[in-house]
């Protein structure tokens, strides 16, 4: 199975972060990728993004640190250059 990780430095608090992250509604501003997301059950959302549909799952929360998820996607990885 492949694994990508990405980080990137935000010139914000941990906790201001963490908030945006957290609030579904919010992902829509800041991923331009995702066009609507749907919470399916606790943790895992239907997504459906220029790059295809796809459902992601919470696997990890450390919280004000770090978020894990695991995407399903019917076509293999999603990625576009």
């Amino acid at each position: 199975m492949s694994k990508i990780e990405r980080k990137i430095e935000i010139n914000a608090s941990s906790k201001k972060v963490w908030e945006v992250l957290s609030d579904i509604e919010m992902i829509l501003k800041w991923d331009i990728s995702t066009k609507e997301i749907k919470e399916l059950e606790p943790n895992k959302y239907s997504v459906k993004s220029t790059m295809g549909d796809y459902t992601s799952t919470i696997t990890e929360i450390i919280e004000n640190k770090k978020r894990t998820s695991k995407v399903d996607h019917p076509g293999g990885l999603l990625w576009r250059p």
